[in-house]
């Protein structure tokens, strides 16, 4: 007899402890006063690339370059171009982004409409057309030519850093 009491009176506490599970928490609740955290911080950023200081990932890059560009696609980065070299013709994907000129003569009317973060080019632009690009929110990220087998290893670094 005792045990089934106990059964029963088990029961009840279970039936009365589920039921209060749907009413809401008191406004004063430990739980409530507690400060809301913010997220945590991305420890990939700020990155540093050469001279260059990244604060956050891009989310529109552009390549100046047809190398870039491969590069960009080898990285697996493709995600973030939004726009190509006119010289760009591998692989066949970067043949459907904008056409955005060359380091030389890069077209500020695409680029704009664009709004990249991130610049990738393989020559250093003229000062007008950087400090234009610095004015729409735009680094440039000179990736130049490398000249030894070390020198491609320093270069798919820092593309990789900077995406």
């Amino acid at each position: 007899m005792k045990r089934w009491f106990a059964l029963v009176l088990g029961l009840l506490l279970l039936v009365g402890l589920g039921a209060c599970k749907g009413e809401e928490a008191p406004a004063s609740s430990a739980a409530s006063a507690a400060p809301q955290s913010e997220p945590e911080p991305d420890p990939n950023w700020p990155a540093q690339v050469g001279e260059l200081t990244l604060e956050s990932q891009p989310q529109q890059v552009i390549s100046l370059s047809p190398a870039l560009t491969e590069l960009v696609y080898e990285l697996e980065g493709e995600a973030l171009l939004a726009g190509v070299s006119s010289y760009c013709d591998y692989p066949k994907e970067a043949l459907d982004l904008p056409d955005c000129g060359s380091a030389l003569l890069p077209d500020r009317e695409t680029i704009q409409e664009l709004a990249p973060q991130l610049v990738l080019a393989s020559a250093p632009l003229s000062p007008e057309d950087t400090q234009w690009l610095a004015e729409l929110g735009a680094q440039v990220l000179v990736v130049e030519r490398a000249d030894s087998v070390d020198g491609i290893g320093e270069n798919y670094r820092m593309v990789s850093t900077a995406l």
